[in-house]
């Protein structure tokens, strides 16, 4: 059935209340059994959205995903579903030079699993072509192993020589990856892998677009050319005070 539409609400703080009371236990949009009741939430926190150029001077910084409905990374938060399996944090730092009107993004994110933790983190430049929307071309990506010694470490002595060949396969899966965005074999060796990207203008896959619909000092909702659904919040506003700024 439709779902009800969402109450009216007053202002911005009532609004992002009530969408941090549909996320609960959303596991980032793992498990979710309320998607409809989260995205009405998400539309009325849009409707209160600050102007324009206000929500550009709030992109910067360094943002905690909480919620995404993109089906690029929905995958990864299942992962963390699996027995011994932990998905930390997904964070994208978005660092702005405002005089050439264009930033530069890093997405991070890391699994913790048996073996020990791996990491990954992906590079782009950004571009504002209006006071909401961003053009982002991806630059590199980089996915860090533990070390053999850490993995051996934390694992029965009998399976310890099944490492090396899984450190194998990432490499392999490493490779594979970067050819398929147009950047020849991965660089480095486990447990550093290093992806390379074409960023020529015809190489599909490179870029993409967000388009802010809310931000303010503490939270930010942002639509990808995919359909997807981001919602994030600040972790820097610490940092922010004591430089005595406000960023709400």
């Amino acid at each position: 059935p439709p779902s009800t539409p969402p109450a009216p609400v007053s202002d911005a703080r009532s609004a992002k209340d009530a969408l941090f009371a549909a996320l609960e236990g959303c596991e980032r949009g793992a498990k979710v059994d309320n998607r409809a009741a989260i995205e009405d939430a998400i539309v009325a926190l849009e409707v209160v959205a600050p102007p324009a150029s206000d929500m550009k001077t709030n992109t910067p910084g360094k943002w905690r995903l909480v919620y995404t409905s993109n089906s690029e990374l929905v995958p990864l938060l299942f992962v963390g579903q699996l027995p011994y399996v932990e998905v930390l944090d997904i964070y994208q730092n978005i660092d702005v030079n405002e005089s050439e009107g264009v930033a530069q993004v890093v997405n991070a994110s890391a699994l913790r699993g048996p073996l020990g933790t791996v990491k990954t983190c992906a590079n782009a430049t950004a571009k504002f072509v209006s006071d909401c929307r961003l053009d982002i071309a991806f630059s590199g990506a980089s996915v860090a192993l533990p070390e053999e010694s850490e993995a051996t470490a934390t694992i029965p002595s009998a399976l310890t020589p099944a490492v090396s060949p899984l450190y194998g396969a990432a490499t392999a899966a490493a490779d594979a990856l970067s050819s398929a965005l147009g950047g020849g074999a991965a660089s480095g060796s486990a447990p550093e892998l290093r992806l390379s990207i074409d960023q020529s203008a015809n190489s599909p896959g490179n870029s993409t677009w967000l388009v802010n619909t809310f931000v303010d000092g503490e939270v930010r909702v942002s639509r990808g050319d995919g359909g997807g659904v981001f919602v994030l919040v600040r972790e820097d506003e610490v940092e922010a005070e004591e430089d005595g700024t406000t960023t709400d």
